[in-house]
């Protein structure tokens, strides 16, 4: 059952935010809802796994990088 319900927050945590930022074409509105979700994908990881500190912070960057890649210049 928790993997069940793991594996449903971390599609949709990777899902949600991907067709916002498809839909949402102001900057300002699409850096908060990286950050938003980027905060909710690192609470589910703390909360609901057993990983230390140093996993957590390379999890939410490896999270981060598709979704900042195409804001660079």
């Amino acid at each position: 059952m928790v993997r069940l319900l793991i594996t449903v927050l971390s599609s949709s945590l990777l899902l949600i935010p991907t067709v916002l930022l498809f839909v949402i074409s102001n900057k300002a509105a699409r850096l908060v809802i990286i950050a938003v979700f980027t905060l909710l994908f690192g609470s589910v990881l703390a909360v609901l796994t057993r990983a230390k500190r140093h996993e957590i912070f390379a999890a939410v960057a490896a999270y981060l990088t598709p979704f900042l890649s195409p804001l660079s210049p």
